[in-house]
């Protein structure tokens, strides 16, 4: 009986389960009768010409075709001219029926008019989530119009030129690097090949980071920081996984994702990497907020909170989550795109050695003028700029899809009807580089072509220079003027610091995964790259190089930097070598000195503890390096270890004193060991003690009392000046900072200016990163009369709020002094709170 009656049960069980069963079954036939017939065979795109369908229930898809950035010029021509503007293709299977269009008309209505209507499609939106994250990228309507009227701000004109100062100092950076690379070229014509992507990409990823967080990595020098990794990583393992099917899948599969595939985990902890980062960058605006020094902060992130709580109202302000994504879609599209833009216009221009020289020869004029010429307003940068983005678009084609049946106007007045939930295809590089658009060239690199556009041109969609590039409409790029501007600024100091020529043995692809990505033909395995060939310019004209020596400022001085540049990686003509182990003629630069049979000094790489005491005019020391101008790769280092107590006075604790006018000083490394000791006291690295006096790629490093600038008009341009305790002081010297970095080891000081009159003398901290450890204030007045000023620079969060400091609360002397500040960047720039006797500049001080 008791298996009689677990029987009677089970069966009942399955009995009473069968209507439920039936409806699945119906539903499931119906939903599959639809789509696979009723759908396809009803479509209001069957009355639209296109190319064969497909036999086969799945079989190839057109959007291989289409999409393929290698041929898809040729192939949309093709498809134009055979069945017009508007065209019925096939997606991925059978029943995936789109519209692929090239009507302006319809791309217009599509993106602009009725942008309500037409959403990114689901698949998209899953597809790339992980990538991206769920920001501005993937929101539609209301949701969408609201965490624009939020980001705008941060994308704003003025607030975009306030970066430049930091991009033109990392691009400067990576010439460094690059100098360093092409120091010993291994071809005869002097070219080394170097990747230009993977460089391109550390550059601009360290640029955004500080321009949009304020924080540098230092990825050009080193590309180990774990962030840039698991950037890096998200992205490969994203479009180069072995498992592609599985990726593909997990569209429609989504718990897929969670399967422990090698492309998962990578995934996993690259975002998890990312997203940890965004909720310490934001936690720290908040603390920033609390403390009320959110006013002054110019970071897009600081920009983009301060919009946010700007909201009236709690409800149209981004929440946490939404915060969040926003930082993630920066952090990974902000430098991939101009890394990118960047890539394709150095290819372009690598073939093209006419257009090299014309863009180098503006730039050389712009550098000339007086005063220097904006790069945003120069015709042949902007020219070679658009056309690259013209025939390269970085987002190849972009895709809608319906929310509701509709009519589509077209230029033929026609209309085209389309269905709720059918995909649309628009292919931004076909509207860039079409024939009956752009003419019979339009396939060719002519930037010239701006110059006298056609009149179809000036009619074609786009939001920016009439081109699909950065989108059209409330959808476009929010960051296109920035990205404009980065592109502009790294163009303008890479070509007039290298040639660039293709290497003869490797073919280029472009391949769209995402954005248009450059692969070697038969090397895919190797992923995205771009090798090519690259050498130091060097300047063909008189005219050049004094265009060279302005720009690097040491004009004012009569101290010509382009021969020193040539020369500090190879012995001069003539020199007096000092070297260990033989290399030299002499041991030490101090014995190096009493010989006066020349005036230039050649140090080889090496350790040299004296005291270097510099008593006769017009002496040029010059350092080992592998990299004439940046302080990173010096190799000679003078060291010391005196103090004022001990040595009698400031000057004589010098480890390097200059006593003679007209000296210059080349890679090297100075440094006072003396350090921090239980009282402070004063230990010099470098005295100069006259002028006119020039530092260029040197390091100086000490504690209390670094440089000692005390009298005559003095140039450190490319360099480390490090310390912590008023570490740039003097009274009666003229000095100039630029292009290099000053790093704090501890709570102080940086400079202690003890200018006692009314003269002429400034000190100005000019295109300088300014970062480190400790609170520390920009200055304080050693004497009555000091005048300082900070401008164009990057000042790091070390940067107190105050800024400045009297001398004492008893003795404050700030009765005559300028402590100046103009056009600064970074968490360290003028805030709410600064110093009441600081002054927020109008302009900045000329070096002339």
């Amino acid at each position: 009986m008791p298996i009689v009656n677990t029987l009677t049960k089970t069966t009942l069980h399955w009995v009473s389960a069968l209507p439920v069963f039936s409806i699945i079954l119906a539903y499931t036939s119906y939903k599959a009768l639809r789509i696979l017939i009723y759908e396809p065979l009803t479509s209001p795109l069957e009355s639209l010409p296109g190319p064969p369908k497909p036999r086969k229930l799945f079989s190839s898809s057109h959007l291989v075709a289409i999409l393929d950035a290698v041929n898809s010029k040729k192939n949309s021509e093709m498809l134009t001219q055979r069945y017009g503007k508007n065209i019925r293709i096939q997606g991925f299977n059978y029943w995936d029926q789109r519209l692929l269009t090239f009507d302006a008309r319809a791309i217009n209505y599509i993106l602009v008019q009725a942008n309500d209507i037409y959403i990114k499609p689901w698949q998209t939106r899953r597809l790339l989530s992980r990538l991206l994250g769920d920001g501005i990228v993937f929101a539609e309507g209301e949701h969408h119009k609201r965490q624009r009227r939020i980001i705008n701000p941060a994308f704003s004109t003025a607030g975009v030129r306030k970066l430049h100062p930091i991009l033109r100092s990392k691009v400067e950076e990576l010439c460094d690097r690059w100098l360093g690379l092409t120091s010993s070229p291994p071809r005869s014509d002097g070219y080394t090949t170097i990747d230009i992507n993977h460089w391109i990409s550390r550059a601009t990823f360290d640029a955004f980071m500080l321009a949009a967080f304020s924080s540098s990595l230092g990825v050009i020098q080193n590309d180990d920081h774990p962030l840039y990794l698991a950037y890096k990583q998200l992205f490969d393992a994203s479009f180069n996984r072995p498992d592609t099917l599985l990726g593909l899948l997990e569209i429609y599969v989504p718990w897929l994702i969670y399967l422990p595939t090698s492309s998962n985990r990578k995934i996993c902890a690259s975002s998890d990497i990312i997203l940890e980062t965004g909720k310490e960058l934001i936690e720290e605006r908040r603390q920033a907020f609390a403390e009320g020094t959110m006013d002054e902060r110019t970071d897009l992130l600081s920009l983009l909170i301060k919009s946010n709580l700007d909201e009236e109202s709690p409800k149209r302000r981004l929440t946490d989550s939404e915060l969040l994504a926003q930082v993630h879609v920066f952090l990974m599209l902000g430098s991939d795109s101009s890394t990118l833009s960047i890539t394709w216009i150095l290819y372009e221009l690598s073939h093209s050695t006419t257009w090299q020289s014309r863009l180098r020869e503006e730039l050389f004029k712009a550098r000339q003028s007086s005063p220097p010429q904006d790069v945003s307003s120069l015709p042949i940068l902007d020219v070679v700029v658009k056309e690259s983005l013209r025939l390269t678009p970085i987002l190849h084609s972009s895709i809608r899809t319906p929310v509701r049946d509709d009519v589509i106007p077209t230029e033929d007045g026609k209309g085209i009807k389309i269905r709720k939930g059918q995909l649309i295809n628009m292919p931004l590089e076909g509207m860039n580089t079409a024939k009956d658009i752009w003419g019979d060239d339009a396939w060719e690199y002519k930037p010239d072509r701006w110059f006298n556009l056609p009149e179809t041109a000036k009619r074609s969609p786009g939001l920016l220079y009439n081109l699909m590039t950065f989108g059209v409409g409330p959808h476009a790029c929010p960051g296109s003027h920035y990205a404009i501007m980065k592109t502009k600024t790294f163009l303008s100091e890479l070509i007039c610091a290298f040639e660039f020529a293709p290497v003869p043995e490797k073919r280029i692809a472009k391949i769209n995964l995402v954005h248009v990505r450059p692969f070697v033909v038969g090397e895919w395995d190797k992923g995205v790259q771009l090798p090519m060939l690259i050498r130091p310019y060097v300047p063909q004209s008189a005219a050049e190089a004094k265009m060279l020596q302005i720009f690097t400022k040491l004009a004012l001085f009569g101290l010509a930097i382009l021969p020193a540049v040539v020369l500090a990686a190879a012995v001069p003509s003539g020199a007096i070598t000092v070297g260990k182990s033989g290399q030299g003629k002499y041991t030490t630069i101090t014995k190096a000195l009493a010989d006066t049979s020349s005036n230039i000094i050649y140090v080889y790489a090496g350790n040299y503890t004296e005291q270097v005491v510099i008593s006769r005019s017009g002496v040029t020391i010059y350092g080992e390096t592998s990299s004439a101008l940046s302080y990173s790769s010096n190799t000679v280092t003078i060291s010391g270890n005196k103090y004022a107590g001990s040595a009698g006075s400031n000057d004589a604790s010098g480890t390097v004193r200059v006593l003679a006018t007209g000296v210059k000083l080349y890679n090297l490394n100075i440094e006072n060991t003396f350090g921090k000791p239980i009282d402070q006291a004063q230990a010099i690295a470098l005295s100069v003690q006259a002028g006119t006096f020039a530092c260029y790629a040197c390091q100086i490093r000490g504690y209390q009392d670094t440089l000692l600038a005390n009298k005559g008009t003095q140039f450190y341009g490319k360099s480390l000046i490090q310390g912590s305790v008023d570490f740039i002081f003097g009274q009666e010297a003229s000095i100039w900072v630029t292009g290099g970095t000053i790093n704090t080891v501890g709570s102080g000081y940086i400079t202690a200016s003890g200018r006692s009159s009314s003269d002429s003398n400034y000190y100005v901290i000019d295109h300088t990163i300014v970062t480190g450890s400790g609170s520390v204030y920009l200055g304080r007045p050693w004497r009555n009369y000091a005048r300082v000023v900070f401008q164009n620079s990057s000042l790091g969060s070390n940067i107190v709020t105050a800024g400045w400091k009297n001398w004492s609360d008893s003795d404050p002397r700030t009765d005559h002094i300028l402590f100046g500040e103009y056009n600064n960047s970074g968490s360290g720039a003028w805030k709410s709170g600064r110093a009441s006797f600081a002054t927020k500049l109008s302009g900045g001080i000329s070096i002339t």
